[in-house]
């Protein structure tokens, strides 16, 4: 994370301690599906999967 103002730059490995992240949840949604497809060639296997993973849209408000 990094931190910069007017005056000074802050870099923290993996924070800048003090600093608050202020963020609303925008809305929660899936993503697009992905398909998993298995098959064999000569036994005449075939499955077909799909999977869709949930996400969460965010705006961050502020950084204090």
């Amino acid at each position: 994370m990094l931190l910069n103002d007017d005056k000074t730059t802050k870099i923290g490995t993996p924070s800048v301690k003090g600093v608050k992240v202020h963020a609303k949840v925008l809305e929660h949604v899936k993503d697009d599906k992905v398909i998993v497809f298995k098959k064999k060639r000569i036994i005449s296997y075939k499955r077909t999967r799909g999977h869709r993973q949930f996400l969460t849209r965010i705006e961050v408000t502020k950084i204090a």
